[in-house]
């Protein structure tokens, strides 16, 4: 398996090493402490303050936050710039599968490609293909890329 690579948040932290984290579950409690991206798999493990290690189930959890500090400000009101913009009907991506065939088009702009489905309908976007559509296995795929938007059919 390849090493996975550094990736730099906007404050230019490198995110793989030991940060805070406010973990929050699906039953609405939060949890802090201390953990790093390869910390993370079919659960997540932090470190508590106290030095303490709790694993906590990825099927329990809503999110992971990694956060500049504990004493974040609940009445803060995220800054969203795309709420005010009418979502897209499709998206265009680059998929490599496992054998290293390659397919580009579009797909629909919605749940399908994050559902616990086993798959997504993808449009061919060479017009000359014999293929119209695909039914792509989810786990078959390598790569997977967005390569842009698109507002009609």
């Amino acid at each position: 398996m390849a090493k996975p690579k550094m990736i730099k948040g906007p404050s230019n932290r490198n995110i793989d090493t030991l940060g805070k984290v406010v973990i929050h579950t699906r039953e609405h409690k939060t949890h802090r402490g201390f953990s790093k991206r390869k910390f993370i798999g079919d659960g997540v493990r932090i470190l508590d303050e106290n030095g303490n290690e709790s694993t906590f189930p990825l099927k329990d959890l809503k999110a992971v936050f990694f956060v500049k500090a504990f004493s974040g400000d609940p009445a803060y009101d995220e800054v969203l710039f795309l709420r005010k913009e009418t979502p897209r009907p499709w998206l265009w991506v680059h998929i490599e599968f496992e054998d290293g065939e390659k397919i580009e088009g579009k797909i629909k702009n919605n749940e399908e490609i994050i559902d616990g489905s086993d798959g997504f309908f993808i449009w061919f976007s060479d017009e000359f293909s014999n293929s119209e559509s695909v039914y792509v296995v989810k786990d078959f795929i390598r790569k997977f890329r967005i390569m842009g938007i698109g507002d009609r059919d």
